[in-house]
């Protein structure tokens, strides 16, 4: 699938960095200004990460994103693709992702 995504103009996102405090990746998401506020952690905030490069810009398609996740958690890439399709499904149905023009 070659649909790539994007942070929505308006979604902000802090990051927790595990290295930090030794806990999995957590993200905190709002739709600016008025939320709610979302954390996501572990393999979901690995999928919203891998999505968006980090927050940053549009980062590949649903392969790529798969790809990303899987080599993140170590695991193999059709192992988790239902889970990581599905999850993409529900950030883009909650307006904190949204597919890339």
């Amino acid at each position: 699938m070659t649909v790539a995504f994007r942070r929505p103009v308006g979604v902000g996102f802090v990051q927790v960095d595990p290295r930090v405090d030794g806990e999995p990746w957590a993200l905190y998401l709002a739709r600016l200004p008025d939320g709610p506020l979302v954390m996501i952690e572990g393999s979901g905030a690995a999928i919203w990460r891998a999505a968006v490069a980090d927050g940053e810009e549009a980062c590949g398609g649903v392969d790529a994103v798969v790809q990303r996740v899987a080599d993140d958690i170590g695991v193999a890439a059709e192992a988790i693709r239902e889970d990581v399709v599905a999850f993409l499904a529900e950030l883009v149905a909650g307006g904190l992702l949204e597919p890339a023009d």
